[in-house]
């Protein structure tokens, strides 16, 4: 069966089932450090890695009785906490942090990675990456990372516009059209009209 895939690029074959799912693990934070004796929690890389991969597992188990054609997977979304050598967000805002950024884009990379690869063995993965706050920088090099380890993988499928530094971007998968924003670009009740106006010739296509 064919169906149509992401906005501005051809249809593309898929496996069977009926549904696409989307997996969109937003706001890891690999690098946060949250300590048990100061706050209550505990947070650092090895959890943020436990999320990434054991999530998606579970997320696959869980969806796979409803019959999976396909999957959607959304990077970015402040994966990284920090986006610098000196441990402050884009904007210059110090988080406490455990490790450097160089040990967490690489364990960042390794989880996503192992994570996608386990996805693409259920259905086809189209990657997707979205712009956020904690790492526009480093975060987008981070998906351009995974996504050119996994260029090997006939499953998994990764263009131009996915990837890019869009802040806004839109999916479609049959009679359905997809906005994906990390939410600090615009407010909730503007994205429709943003969307009409951003993806207008697929507005009318989609139920």
């Amino acid at each position: 069966p064919y169906r149509t895939s992401v906005l501005h690029h051809r249809p593309i074959a898929t496996g069977e089932g009926d549904h696409l799912l989307v997996i969109d693990l937003a706001d890891v934070h690999f690098l946060k450090l949250s300590v048990r004796s100061e706050t209550g929690y505990e947070y650092n890389r090895e959890v943020a890695r436990h999320r990434v991969v054991e999530g998606t597992k579970a997320l696959l188990k869980l969806a796979k009785g409803f019959g999976i054609a396909r999957i959607l997977f959304v990077l970015g979304n402040d994966m990284l906490h920090v986006d610098n050598a000196r441990s402050t967000t884009t904007n210059g805002t110090f988080q406490d942090s455990d490790g450097t950024i160089y040990q967490g884009f690489k364990d960042a990379a390794s989880a996503l990675e192992e994570a996608i690869t386990e996805a693409s063995k259920v259905a086809d993965v189209d990657l997707i990456h979205c712009m956020s706050n904690h790492d526009k920088i480093m975060g987008w090099a981070l998906s351009q990372t995974v996504a050119a380890r996994l260029g090997g993988n006939p499953h998994v499928r990764a263009t131009q516009y996915n990837l890019s530094e869009a802040h806004r971007k839109y999916y479609r998968y049959e009679g359905n059209l997809i906005g994906l924003t990390h939410g600090d670009g615009a407010k909730e009740e503007k994205l429709y009209g943003l969307m009409v106006k951003d993806a207008r010739e697929h507005i009318s296509e989609c139920k």
